[in-house]
């Protein structure tokens, strides 16, 4: 949102569908993104340091869904290492898991370690891409 502000664009989440090369090297997650295919839109990895957060906020309120969100915490995100809170409420989430998550709801993170690691996938709206997702919370 903030990208296209600033330059006068109108780029949405469902329109960033080339793979990149750094989609070509995660093979610790290709399970993963190869069970979303070409349902993928916008996705990508955020490295925290220790202190590092997101304020209280809703992504995209007020707009149309095009998409859905898949989170995977990948590194240094255990119990004690990463909080995710939902609504106020904290979110009891394990390493390893794809998670289905509602960022248009008050959300906000916070790491208490270097190098902590989330995935978040934005993933295109359609009935088979949301089959797709309840079969993924299957993956480790």
């Amino acid at each position: 949102m903030e990208y296209n502000r600033l330059n006068g664009t109108r780029y949405d989440e469902d329109q960033f569908t080339q793979p990149t090369p750094a989609f070509q090297q995660m093979s610790s997650l290709r399970p993963l993104l190869d069970h979303f295919g070409p349902y993928l839109g916008r996705s990508h990895l955020i490295r925290f340091g220790k202190g590092g957060h997101f304020p209280p906020h809703r992504d995209a309120f007020g707009l149309g869904m095009k998409c859905f969100r898949v989170l995977g915490l990948c590194r240094n995100c255990g119990r004690d290492q990463f909080v995710m809170l939902m609504n106020g409420e904290r979110a009891h989430l394990e390493p390893g898991r794809a998670y289905l998550i509602e960022t248009r709801m008050d959300h906000s993170v916070f790491s208490f370690t270097d190098d902590c690691t989330i995935l978040v996938l934005n993933v295109i709206l359609s009935d088979a891409s949301f089959r797709a997702a309840m079969n993924a919370v299957k993956i480790r």
